[in-house]
């Protein structure tokens, strides 16, 4: 890594946490899109609509984490 990109990435660290994930999901957001990554944004979308029109059925977290502790414990 060259010194002024220490020197950027020195400074970007020293901002406040909020400011920092703005720049992070900006980079993120420049980058090219891994292979897989737009189905997984697709069925992310397609959950997350379920859930907005009633058509999911969600669970109870402590059910969930206690079939989780259950199962890897």
């Amino acid at each position: 890594m060259s010194e002024s990109n220490k020197a950027l990435m020195q400074a970007v660290l020293e901002l406040p946490e909020d400011q920092r994930l703005e720049i992070a999901d900006a980079v993120y957001d420049s980058l090219s899109p891994s292979e897989g990554e737009d189905a997984f944004d697709a069925e992310l979308d397609r959950r997350a609509e379920e859930i907005r029109n009633g058509t999911a059925k969600g669970r109870p977290v402590e059910d969930v984490m206690r079939e989780l502790r259950e199962r890897f414990p």
